[in-house]
């Protein structure tokens, strides 16, 4: 198995760097200025014990090398740029093996590259506000945020899941209305939803459509 990245050049089709090594099992990569920052998961406990697991390689575009690692991230799996105030956030879940513990969310400064605030949650799908002061994500199978600017912010609840036999899978905030969508899954058998909640009126769904089987990625452009 290559545990690496490639380098592509979207006009001729064509890769120009075909391996650039990172750590195990990467799962996630985002960019900020001249470097990549890669989620090298490990796969949960499969390759836990392996050099680089449960880090963030940090890739410097004009060498294709990598340059540092953000560390003690067990099972990192997502990554955002908050560009507003040049912080990186990584959610991890933590390893399988590892009963009864929880996960977390990460802060980084992107110049230093320091670890500056952690909190323990188990958390997923964590996507940013635009203008990079509220952090949103799942947890227990409902939509918390973080208010990134409090002295010492806690998750809060916002957005109750009213059925708690249905699944949110995907969470992504639109400035457009300033609005979260949520990626329904249901039972992971069925057509499941798109649901698109108003920040400031959350107590309701604003609209929602139909979906094939778990709609796991929303994107805007």
């Amino acid at each position: 198995m290559r545990n690496c990245i490639s380098k592509i050049n979207p006009s001729a089709f064509s890769i120009t760097v075909d391996s650039i090594p990172v750590g195990p099992g990467p799962e996630d990569i985002v960019n900020y200025n001249n470097y990549l920052f890669v989620a090298n998961s490990g796969y949960g406990d499969y390759e836990a014990n392996l050099p680089k697991a449960g880090t963030v390689s940090v890739i410097d575009i004009n060498s294709n090398h990598e340059i540092a690692q953000l560390k003690s991230l067990p099972d990192i799996v997502e990554l955002k740029i908050n560009k507003e105030n040049e912080k990186l956030y990584a959610c991890y879940y933590n390893l399988p093996s590892l009963k009864d513990s929880l996960g977390g969310i990460a802060e980084f400064d992107l110049n230093s590259l320091n670890e500056l605030r952690r909190w323990k949650i188990d958390a997923n799908s964590i996507t940013l506000s635009s203008t990079g002061d509220t952090l949103f994500f799942f947890k227990d199978n409902s939509i918390a945020m973080l208010k990134l600017n409090d002295t010492n912010p806690q998750p809060q609840q916002l957005i109750q899941n009213p059925d708690t036999n249905e699944t949110w899978y995907s969470l992504s905030y639109s400035a457009y209305g300033n609005t979260l969508w949520v990626g329904n899954a249901k039972n992971f058998q069925i057509n499941g939803s798109l649901l698109i909640y108003n920040i400031n009126t959350p107590a309701t769904i604003k609209s929602q459509f139909q979906t094939g089987i778990n709609p796991n990625k929303i994107l805007f452009f």
